[in-house]
């Protein structure tokens, strides 16, 4: 299949607000340059422009197109082949990708909701106040990797249903970390893993059977037909579908940290799209989690598009959904985080995902490749690396409270080594001190996180 790829006069998450971008597009058969007769492309940002236009390529000339973001936010970049009759040519794959102006600056497009940590508090103090057990544990016999052993499990939680999953660990004698797996938006069991070494506890989202076809399961569970989608339960967090999911989550987590055979140190959460929401809510409630590692995240700032972002795929904005969106469990998460994103995915739109990359404040980078969706992936990617370390520098920062500080010095104790900060408040002529890891907990997003930006 025919494709097009995409290179920008610089990085693509480099540009400044109102630069212009230039595009270089090519038509490629095997990684060689071809012609293609008639492109359709169009431009959407998230500043609100939008253009559109039929162009010609060869194989000697490349498509010119320039644009430019007036707001930090991303450019959208579409591309169709047609025919004469402007009908799609069946023989080109459609293409997806564009570039960012100051994403680092893409900041959460919502509050927190008032009681939004006494919610999550009384909801972890009744999973830690309730002893998860595994309720079933039936061995696994065909479809086994050879050194492990998988069982199709069931775990208790302190209301609605259990949650459930497949567990394969090292049938080899020893201590292995685990790693929990969460599962995309679908109605199915779960699947089957086995990485050498490790526990492995694929978690399926809904609690209910494993090993049997989603079509079957569509008929036994009708009302998971578009779960999490109805408005009416979205208004309040515990009515939502989510608040259910995550509890199972939740206590499936601890139930697998009483395994005999877990090393007691390493426990991560790992899954894409719905899985990336659940792992990141997981790592956000859990302080055992020592590592999250994502791909396209969703359910990132639900209330961007009212912002005037572009749109991606998820339920309408509602009061009670404002406790489950995975940039606010990200201001949560302590352990190192590691993201996998792509420029032409607008199920998960690049912008949300990176205010969740921005809101969070542990150890973190984030990868965005140019060319793949949500579901594609591009013959000849490239990646864009966007990595931070928890260090703060003399720059100007906002707070969680909304206002704004200029550190002014960093100091240290030379009897303990402790690092101190001397900072200035917005509109105040005071000075002020505190220790770094003290100032850290009380910063939004850190202008010291600025990105170092690579081709993959």
């Amino acid at each position: 299949m025919k494709y097009f790829k995409l290179e920008t006069d610089k990085p693509a998450l480099s540009y400044k607000v109102g630069e212009k971008m230039i595009f270089k597009i090519t038509a490629r058969d095997h990684a060689v340059n071809i012609d293609c007769r008639y492109l359709y492309w169009t431009f959407s940002g998230d500043d609100g422009k939008q253009a559109s236009g039929i162009s010609q390529i060869s194989k000697d000339k490349p498509l010119i197109l320039e644009t430019s973001c007036d707001r930090p936010g991303f450019v959208h970049l579409y591309c169709r082949a047609i025919d004469e009759y402007e009908c799609a040519d069946e023989t080109f794959e459609e293409f997806n990708g564009g570039a960012s102006a100051e994403p680092e600056k893409i900041l959460y497009h919502d509050d927190l909701p008032a009681d939004y940590n006494e919610f999550w508090n009384k909801t972890k103090n009744t999973i830690n106040n309730f002893t998860p057990v595994f309720t079933e544990k039936k061995k696994i016999e065909f479809g086994v990797k050879s050194g492990f052993e998988c069982f199709d499990v069931r775990v208790s939680t302190p209301f609605g249903r259990s949650a459930s999953g497949y567990l394969s660990i090292p049938s080899k004698p020893g201590k292995f970390p685990i790693k929990l797996y969460f599962m995309g938006y679908r109605i199915s069991g779960a699947d089957m893993c086995f990485e050498d070494d490790t526990i492995t506890f694929v978690i399926n989202a809904h609690g209910i059977e494993n090993g049997i076809t989603g079509v079957d399961l569509k008929k036994m569970y009708p009302e998971l037909c578009n779960y999490g989608f109805d408005n009416q339960e979205n208004q309040t967090p515990k009515s939502c579908y989510w608040y259910g999911m995550i509890i199972r989550d939740l206590c499936a987590a601890k139930a697998a940290r009483t395994l005999e055979c877990w090393d007691g140190k390493t426990l991560t959460v790992n899954g894409g799209s719905q899985g990336a929401f659940q792992a990141l809510s997981v790592a956000a409630h859990d302080s055992n989690v020592t590592a999250a590692d994502v791909t396209i995240p969703w359910f990132c700032d639900l209330n961007a598009e009212n912002c005037g972002y572009q749109a991606g795929w998820r339920p309408t904005y509602a009061q009670g959904l404002r406790y489950f969106d995975t940039v606010a469990a990200g201001m949560s998460i302590s352990c190192p985080v590691r993201i996998r994103a792509y420029l032409g995915d607008y199920v998960c739109p690049p912008s949300t995902v990176m205010a969740l990359y921005n809101s969070i404040r542990s150890i973190k980078e984030i990868t965005f490749v140019q060319g793949g969706t949500h579901s594609y992936r591009h013959p000849e990617p490239i990646g864009f690396l966007l990595t931070s370390q928890p260090k703060i520098r003399q720059d100007h920062y906002k707070m969680f409270d909304g206002s704004h500080i200029n550190v002014e010095q960093l100091t240290e104790d030379e009897s303990t080594g402790e690092k101190y900060i001397v900072y200035r408040k917005d509109c105040c002529d005071k000075l002020f001190v505190k220790r770094e890891d003290e100032l850290l907990e009380m910063i939004y997003i850190c202008n010291s996180f600025v990105p170092i930006i690579t081709k993959e």
